[in-house]
């Protein structure tokens, strides 16, 4: 999705986005946007996902921008909020488990049966002394 964009080098680029202009930001996704989305689907195995976190992580971008020390480093810092935003999406749906894939739950320390089988026992014992009788 290219925005048609002069190309500018990184300095022109953070210079832009600091600015909050809107071609910072363009500039920086025509020229980044492939590249780290192939980085984040590298490391998350599936397409929607790797989108949605370079999506997330160039809008980290535009409001941390101030952050970025060195200009000639927007790279390997865009490169280090998607490698970011892979692990927290990776620690967050690890701890989600599908239905079908929690298999049966079961919890030993509480018997659910008892309260039957003290019945039953009583009724037996019951009889018992009711025939002993």
């Amino acid at each position: 999705m290219a925005h048609s964009v002069a190309p500018m080098d990184d300095r022109q680029i953070v210079a832009a986005m600091r600015s909050r202009s809107a071609n910072g930001l363009a500039a920086a996704y025509d020229l980044y946007a492939e590249r780290l989305h192939a980085y984040a689907r590298s490391i998350l195995s599936d397409h929607d996902a790797a989108a949605d976190v370079v999506h997330d992580a160039f809008l980290l971008a535009g409001q941390r921008i101030g952050e970025l020390r060195d200009p000639d480093r927007l790279r390997p810092w865009l490169y280090a909020i998607v490698r970011h935003e892979c692990l927290r999406q990776l620690r967050t749906s690890s701890r989600h488990v599908e239905l079908t894939e929690a298999g049966q739950v079961r919890d030993d320390s509480v018997d659910l049966d008892a309260g039957l089988r003290t019945e039953q026992y009583r009724e037996l014992i019951w009889r018992l002394m009711q025939n002993s009788i």
